[in-house]
């Protein structure tokens, strides 16, 4: 099982580009690592995630907010 700090950093640089410009537009991060036996809420749940789940495989889950408070770039 890989450190958590070990999983983000290539998936932050994989989303360059494609989803932010620049990584230092990423301002906060949220990072959990969970046994898929303790998700005892399945009721708001996606299909996507549903299904992931019941294949009882381990898996990403990556969601992106607008930010709260919105900045510039010092360039």
């Amino acid at each position: 099982m890989s450190d958590l700090d070990n999983i983000i950093k290539p998936i932050v640089d994989a989303m360059k580009i494609l989803v932010y410009v620049d990584d230092r537009q990423v301002t906060d991060l949220t990072v959990k690592r969970r046994k898929l036996t303790e998700f005892l809420d399945f009721t708001a749940i996606s299909p996507l995630i549903a299904e992931a789940l019941a294949a009882a495989q381990e898996f990403i889950y990556v969601k992106i907010d607008l930010p709260t408070e919105p900045m510039e770039l010092n360039q």
